[in-house]
């Protein structure tokens, strides 16, 4: 009905209908309610082409940002304890009454506190929550002009009195919120951001204000920061997508890692997806999700599949999670997921026992690739004659652990690193090299190690029967 028409009703309909409607909605509100605890429990967000619930309820149901917060919040305390939907249609708790008692509802009385304030406003349900259970006074101070917190009561003080100045001893720890960010749209094409940074954070800015000499202006942070995301995007982007100026040739030879994504593959399949989720629902609505894209096989791995650009596409993480329970099953991916996080802790306790117990971990098992270097380290001591290596560490295969050689040996083989990838040597095959490198005696040439290396690797190669590349030593 048009508003000039119901402004026109008489006063008793108004008031009549007010009520009717409100009482309408209370019960449309806990409908809804209801089915965003359903589409939470069952996931039904990602096979609607969304990564997330959140992201569901704005752009589904057209929710802002902190509407859709408090109703999946309230969603999620219902779904816990269903009795709250019922009591919420027929006027006995409001969603903001759910969201003062969620911290209550957990153990076996919430039966009752329901009951018991079941329809009392907001203020009355705060009173009996604070005589139930009560908390400690909170501590009274005086903030001087200059923000310094003094342990002083300020009823105490009369008129033209200074508050003491407390010792550091005595004075309270006034633990401050976390600081957050803020983002303001200033104009078209300026945003205003302002954000709380820590001392290092502060410390990194400076170093890059002054490494940036006078190519900015003093003081424009706006410049350093642009060039610090320009550099950090272009590094970003080369580790997950391979993004490069300058691509090499494909190589025809396979790696035995299925799981394994050439760095051509990784950009073809990043072009043609548009750097975006595939995931498309059955209504016709693709993801739209750029956030920690991650690539997955149509056809798995496990079942056959190859690292290939017509078997691979980018996905969120949440609808990667969502294809593998379809393939492998829910409980399957659980128990995966389960296993992973197992393996994390204890890999994370290990190393925290390390360093409490004060034992210097070799430098090899620090190193992502260990089997390999040991590998690379057999192979050495095989063909140790053949290299003229001169004395060698080929028995122990690691580096020397005096820390005064460590410095000038890491740069040594960062050298041999560099010029083993000029010369488009596999990852596999640089690793091979640095074996022999490190397998030197202390106080070798660079040059030296580099003509090891490449030694080894001839062998290797002519061990295979392939090619290998020649450099003049």
């Amino acid at each position: 009905m048009p508003y000039s028409k119901v402004f026109g009703q008489a006063e008793h309909v108004v008031l009549r209908e007010a009520k009717q409607f409100a009482r309408m909605e209370r019960g449309a509100q806990a409908q809804v309610l209801t089915r965003i605890a359903v589409v939470d429990a069952r996931k039904l967000y990602l096979q609607a082409g969304y990564p997330s619930l959140h992201d569901y309820c704005v752009s589904e149901l057209d929710l802002t940002d902190a509407a859709a917060n408090k109703r999946i919040r309230v969603a999620r305390v219902g779904a816990a304890h269903p009795a709250i939907f019922d009591m919420l249609a027929d006027g006995r708790l409001h969603p903001s009454a759910v969201l003062t008692l969620s911290p209550y509802l957990e153990g076996p009385g919430a039966t009752e506190l329901l009951a018991a304030v079941a329809g009392k406003p907001r203020a009355e349900i705060e009173y009996f929550l604070a005589c139930r259970f009560p908390k400690p006074d909170l501590l009274t101070m005086v903030t001087t002009p200059s923000g310094a917190a003094h342990g002083e009561v300020a009823d105490s003080l009369a008129p033209g009195r200074v508050a003491p100045t407390a010792s550091a001893e005595c004075a309270p720890q006034v633990v401050l919120p976390p600081a957050r960010s803020r983002v303001m749209q200033l104009s078209a094409d300026r945003v205003g951001l302002q954000v709380t940074v820590s001392r290092a954070t502060h410390d990194k800015l400076q170093r890059a204000k002054d490494l940036l000499g006078h190519s900015v202006e003093p003081g424009d942070l706006a410049e350093v920061l642009d060039r610090a995301l320009d550099a950090l995007i272009e590094k970003l982007e080369k580790r997950r997508f391979a993004a490069t100026d300058k691509p090499r040739t494909p190589r025809g030879r396979r790696s035995g890692n299925g799981h394994h994504i050439p760095a051509h593959v990784r950009r073809l399949v990043r072009e043609r997806d548009g750097e975006r989720c595939t995931f498309t629902s059955n209504a016709g609505h693709r993801c739209e999700c750029r956030r920690g894209l991650e690539f997955d096989h149509v056809t798995p791995v496990a079942r056959g599949g190859e690292s290939s650009v017509a078997n691979l596409r980018l996905r969120c993480v949440a609808h990667n999670q969502y294809e593998a329970e379809r393939v492998f099953g829910e409980g399957f991916m659980r128990g995966k997921r389960e296993a992973a996080k197992a393996r994390a802790a204890e890999q994370v306790g290990a190393r925290r026992a390390s360093k409490q117990s004060g034992l210097k971990a070799d430098i090899t098992n620090t190193n992502p690739n260990v089997e390999l270097r040991r590998n690379a380290a057999l192979e050495v001591r095989q063909y140790g004659a053949e290299t003229d290596l001169g004395p060698t560490r080929a028995d122990e295969g690691r580096l020397p652990e005096s820390e005064a050689q460590q410095p000038a040996l890491e740069s040594d083989l960062s050298d041999v690193r560099a010029a083993l990838r000029e010369l488009r040597f596999t990852k596999a095959e640089i690793e091979t090299g640095l074996t022999a490198a490190v397998l030197l005696p202390p106080g070798a040439a660079p040059e030296d190690r580099l003509r090891a290396a490449l030694k080894v690797l001839k062998l290797r190669s002519a061990r295979k029967e392939l090619p290998v590349r020649t450099v003049a030593a």
